[in-house]
């Protein structure tokens, strides 16, 4: 854990993950504490928050079918489909909704979400996660599913009747 000296004044790692965790942006993080964007950044991406510069690009893995997912999770999933034969739309568009839901069965007429689950809770990604998950539930009802790393094998042949 660093611990950095400014204006007569320690800021810990923690101040930093703090902000962020409140929704303050890497820049402003920075401006306020008086420190460089680039540490703020190294800082985030060291307890494992996405970059948030603009040139960073997401994590692309492209699936046995060509899907380019957006995580190793997302992936194990959607070859699971791919090799089942299951017929999948990954991050199918809703109309005049604005989350997508990772996956979406034609046949069993059901969305599913991967969810990865962290022992850190209340994190930017976990909030709007959420935020994302409860307006899918609300929408879709019965025809959404949540997956995590946990449960999504099972919660897979439930859904495909193969459990």
């Amino acid at each position: 854990m660093s611990v950095f000296r400014r204006n007569g004044r320690f800021i810990t790692e923690n101040d930093m993950l703090s902000m962020w965790r409140d929704g303050v942006e890497p820049f402003n993080i920075a401006k306020q504490l008086g420190i460089s964007n680039s540490t703020v950044i190294k800082v985030l991406h060291r307890h494992g928050l996405p970059k948030a510069d603009s040139s960073v690009r997401p994590k692309v893995c492209l699936a046995l079918d060509g899907h380019k997912c957006r995580s190793d999770h997302e992936k194990l999933v959607d070859n699971w489909l791919y090799l089942h034969n299951i017929r999948h739309v990954y991050e199918p568009r809703l109309r005049n909704i604005r989350f997508k839901p990772d996956w979406y069965l034609p046949k069993q007429k059901l969305y599913m979400e991967f969810v990865f689950l962290s022992a850190e809770s209340g994190t930017r990604y976990q909030l709007l996660h959420q935020r994302k998950i409860t307006s899918l539930q609300q929408l879709l009802g019965a025809r959404f599913v949540v997956l995590n790393q946990n449960n999504w094998e099972t919660e897979l042949e439930k859904a495909v009747g193969k459990g």
